[in-house]
């Protein structure tokens, strides 16, 4: 009986070992902005959600303007929460190409 009993306490032991490993490996929740919107207005591009807990900014693909500027560049705005609207600035010799929003 004293057997029985210790095999099923080391048992019942390993169950749950495996449980708090398992628990403890998944991966968190993930929070998303809800209700978003945004666009471009030439020169920068903007992002703004109405809600959720995750936070956003705004990207913009910034392309040359003039003829004799060649380069392309990639500008992020600043992460922000819900109610707030981040914007992503192209300097004066380059426009907004594309443009988007991320999420964290």
């Amino acid at each position: 009986m004293n057997r029985m009993v210790r095999q099923a306490g080391i048992a019942l032991a390993a169950v749950a070992l495996s449980m708090t490993f398992f628990i403890s490996a998944a991966p968190p929740a993930s929070a998303i902005a809800t209700g978003c919107n945004w666009g471009s207005e030439g020169s920068f591009s903007w992002a703004h959600c109405d809600g959720g807990t995750g936070q956003y900014q705004a990207w913009a693909q910034c392309k040359p303007r003039y003829w004799w500027v060649t380069n392309w560049y990639m500008s992020y705005g600043g992460w922000v929460n819900p109610g707030s609207i981040s914007y992503a600035n192209c300097d004066g010799n380059h426009q907004v190409a594309s443009y988007g929003i991320s999420y964290r």
